[in-house]
């Protein structure tokens, strides 16, 4: 399937461990209902294809702070 990225869910909890704080949980990959994305295709047994873009740069804050 062509997909768009889907949200993340997970059941989180922490947990204190010889006095260090440690993430702990599990995919909760039942939550998504949207169908055009790419964990409810592959938790249906989909393969997904999303076209991703890395460059997360706020364009219009940078040039502000460039100038």
């Amino acid at each position: 399937m062509i997909t768009r990225q889907g949200r993340t869910h997970f059941d989180t909890e922490f947990i204190l461990t010889g006095g260090l704080w440690k993430q702990e949980g599990k995919h909760r990959f039942d939550l998504e209902k949207e169908k055009q994305t790419d964990v409810w295709a592959i938790a249906n047994g989909f393969i997904s294809v999303t076209p991703l873009v890395v460059d997360r740069t706020d364009y219009k804050a940078y040039n502000k702070l460039a100038d």
